[in-house]
């Protein structure tokens, strides 16, 4: 569980969205980089949504540094009052996703849509040892692509151990779209999981896809997100 953030009053935002535009930050994953989302970006509706693509707090390259839930999603929030509104959604994917669901968490009232893959409510000390046994077999080259190496990562699941969600998704005033792929079972337990614990959630599969469907099956990912989020308007 999460203390709740100051970030919550969100003091200094203006209107509710960019004159009638909606803020919509696109979340990426432990190893991806924002550009993942330029499908979706590239389909986003005309004139009706505001895209940006943050780094993950502690995940840019060249500013490498301690990671934890809580600051991310502080920073995260930050993107409301450097756009000057009160409410915006959030896509997210993995690392991601985990970070919209605490930022829905401590700011519930500022965040009106959120669509997540490959989401996470908790992080078990076990479960994130043994991650942290494959992350050390790994070169790094496996991680250059993206500006992180292998202490990066192992930073990043230091600060994810023990991490627990759950009690505090009841607060969450958010719209929620949890997607999952066809292929993904263990995905689909920890999504139905979260959603049981959201006041309006639900789950869509996406057949034929894996972990993270916004790449294995970029179409079926962007119908989905601008579908849920075009109701929404």
């Amino acid at each position: 569980m999460l203390a709740r953030a100051e970030a919550r009053r969100v003091p200094g935002a203006g209107a509710a969205s960019v004159g009638r535009v909606k803020l919509l930050a696109f979340v990426h994953g432990l190893g991806q980089l924002p550009q993942t989302w330029q499908d979706q970006v590239t389909a986003m509706p005309p004139g009706r949504f505001k895209a940006v693509a943050p780094w993950v707090k502690g995940l840019r390259p060249g500013r490498l540094g301690e990671f934890s839930v809580a600051a991310a999603a502080d920073d995260l929030l930050g993107l409301l009052n450097a756009n000057g509104v009160e409410s915006m959604g959030i896509v997210g994917s993995g690392l991601g996703a985990v970070v919209a669901l605490a930022a829905a968490e401590r700011a519930p009232g500022h965040i009106t849509d959120l669509v997540l893959e490959g989401a996470q409510a908790r992080y078990g000390r076990l479960t994130v040892g043994a991650q942290k046994a494959l992350i050390r077999a790994m070169p790094d080259a496996r991680w250059a692509a993206t500006g992180l190496n292998r202490a990066s990562v192992l930073n990043v699941l230091d600060g994810l151990a023990g991490l627990d969600l759950t009690p505090d998704l009841p607060a969450v005033s958010a719209r929620t779209l949890l997607v999952v792929g066809g292929h993904d079972r263990g995905q689909r337990a920890a999504a139905d999981a979260i959603a049981a614990g959201l006041p309006d959630a639900r789950v869509e599969v996406v057949p034929d896809a894996a972990d993270p469907v916004h790449l294995t099956a970029p179409a079926a990912f962007t119908d989905l997100l601008w579908g849920f989020l075009g109701a929404a308007s």
